[in-house]
């Protein structure tokens, strides 16, 4: 199943995108995919304590648009290499995914990238309390999902989570997983 999503996601890569409205801080997160010896993975963090923003959070390595940055995607790389020093040169971004809102002020744009080593990969310690992995096939079935509607800001809203490897994904990033595993998924997922 990974391996026809993968092929799916490349080939309607930018569908369906809009820009980031002007009141919404701009941010970027790389949703780094690597084959280990069977199985596609994906690199996630959990976002240090002294962070001002979503500490403690399971992440995607991201962060806030810096005006020295020429697009989204460059953002998504630096970042990367900024919190868990993965280099653009061992990455192949493959896909843009739509926009998710992030707390109350972000918008974040996720990127897919293919990782072609991950050898160099180390926690700067300040942003990132841990580097971890997640196998892709469960992240990518709808099925393993649970819902939780909630009044928010008098809105009601739906909270996407998953549980795995002994870890609850939630909020934005879990929102952005789910996203995929809908677009992944026919009827049997």
């Amino acid at each position: 199943m990974t391996q026809h999503w993968l092929n799916r996601l490349i080939l309607t890569a930018d569908v369906n995108l809009s820009p980031i409205p002007a009141e919404r801080i701009a941010s970027a997160v790389l949703l780094p995919i690597y084959q280990d010896t069977h199985n596609w993975r994906l690199i996630m963090i959990r976002r240090s304590q002294q962070m001002r923003h979503h500490r403690g959070q399971f992440a995607f390595p991201g962060g806030r648009k810096d005006d020295n940055d020429a697009s989204l995607r460059d953002t998504a790389l630096r970042e990367t290499f900024e919190e868990i020093q993965l280099s653009a040169q061992h990455i192949d971004v493959i896909a843009q995914l739509p926009n998710q809102d992030a707390g109350q002020s972000f918008t974040m744009t996720p990127f897919v990238g293919m990782v072609h080593d991950t050898s160099q990969i180390k926690a700067n310690p300040y942003e990132v309390s841990e580097i971890f992995t997640l196998p892709l096939e469960p992240l990518l079935q709808t099925r393993h999902y649970s819902h939780l509607a909630i009044y928010r800001r008098g809105t009601l809203q739906t909270i996407h989570f998953i549980e795995i490897e002994n870890r609850v994904i939630w909020g934005a990033t879990a929102a952005v997983l789910y996203r995929l595993a809908q677009t992944n998924c026919d009827q049997s997922c």
